[in-house]
């Protein structure tokens, strides 16, 4: 850790000022809607139990290729309804845009 506390203080007031902004009140609204969206939260839910199932019958010493297969189209069903939700959507470009833009902030660190 920094042994300059003025290092510390900084960075704390950098993060205060980004929570600020119009982009990242953006990010939290997504966030929260998806968090919100109850029809979305079941899929998460369907594509994670899908995502075990198929992780689960890939390791079995016996392979059975129709149970694969069958896991395989749940996790793509669940993966396509996710991601054409449009809470996701909106969640998704609003993460993308912080991301970009705290890597940015990183790189001049």
């Amino acid at each position: 850790m920094f042994e300059n506390n003025r290092i510390i203080e900084l960075a704390r007031e950098l993060g205060a000022e980004i929570q600020k902004t119009e982009e990242y009140f953006n990010y939290q609204l997504a966030n929260q809607r998806n968090d919100e969206d109850d029809e979305l939260q079941a899929m998460i839910s369907s594509f994670n139990i899908a995502q075990m199932n198929l992780q689960r019958a890939m390791k079995e010493t016996e392979k059975d290729d129709e149970k694969i297969a069958g896991y395989t189209d749940e996790l793509n069903e669940a993966y396509n309804g996710i991601m054409s939700n449009e809470n996701m959507r909106n969640y998704m470009v609003s993460k993308d845009y912080m991301e970009r833009e705290l890597n940015f902030i990183y790189q001049i660190l």
